[in-house]
């Protein structure tokens, strides 16, 4: 495996401080209970991992029964850091950070071209802001990796969401002009960012590192399929072909202002990721 994205093989705290704990999660473990998604049974999840090591983070009021302090999550399949508050001001604090988009996650993740886009998806097939649509197709088709990661290094992907697909298993992307995508009930009224800081050549593909304030449900996963540009080993938004034994995406830095107005905080995994 490439050792940018060497396997997490169990969970681990890497911070703690301020009133928040951060834990690495390995890829194919859940945040929380998630009904019929979630494996069931004791310790399954990461926060039942936590919460017997800092029973004060299971006291904590949270979202939802059973989440405790957890303040966001990651989909099984991802790997890598996720925060918890370890009580309830700090809960509160870390927020309100995120509502006015001050707590930040940024992401690794090892794209492939496939110029097929993203079922459900208006359009279908979609080119960064800025770059020539057949252009971008070209260079999808030709598997152009340096050409496409200049055209998509620094562009700010924004999109609405809707279910879609068997059971809703997955998520479809439009644009957020006028049209009837933006008038359509199934789709998401706010809009979300995925800002790309950084894209270059890797392997069979681009390696980008992505910027998100506010985030929906396997938001890059279909940012990333939606501009043609899959995540290696994922099977949900994948063509099938490359498959690695782990999904190619980790949460490797969050920042965040201290709940306990210490200051800035930064956490980062340190070993290659």
């Amino acid at each position: 495996m490439d050792t940018e994205f060497d396997p997490i093989a169990e969970p681990r705290v890497v911070y703690e401080g301020d009133g928040v704990i951060v834990v690495a999660k390995p890829s194919g473990m859940h945040c929380a209970p998630a009904g019929r998604l979630a494996p069931a049974g004791p310790g399954s999840t990461l926060s039942d991992w936590l919460f017997e090591r800092y029973p004060m983070a299971a006291a904590v009021a949270g979202r939802g029964r059973g989440e405790g302090g957890l303040l966001h999550r990651l989909d099984g399949a991802t790997s890598g850091l996720v925060a918890f508050a370890t009580d309830d001001g700090s809960f509160a604090a870390m927020s309100a950070a995120a509502a006015r988009g001050a707590f930040v996650k940024t992401y690794r993740a090892l794209c492939l071209p496939a110029p097929v886009g993203l079922a459900g998806s208006r359009p279908e097939l979609y080119a960064p802001p800025g770059a020539d649509p057949d252009r971008w197709r070209s260079c999808l088709l030709r598997g152009d990796a340096p050409a496409l990661a200049s055209m998509l290094a620094g562009a700010s992907i924004e999109s609405r969401f809707r279910p879609y697909g068997p059971g809703a298993a997955r998520v479809a992307c439009a644009t957020i002009g006028p049209g009837p995508a933006s008038r359509a009930k199934d789709w998401t009224r706010d809009s979300y960012l995925s800002d790309v800081v950084t894209a270059r050549p890797f392997s069979s593909g681009l390696l980008v590192e992505v910027r998100l304030a506010r985030g929906f449900r396997h938001q890059i996963r279909a940012h990333m399929a939606w501009l043609g540009l899959p995540l290696e080993g994922d099977d949900l938004y994948g063509d099938g072909g490359n498959r690695a034994a782990e999904l190619r995406l980790r949460a490797f830095r969050l920042s965040f202002p201290s709940p306990r107005g210490s200051g800035p905080v930064v956490v980062e995994l340190t070993e290659p990721c």
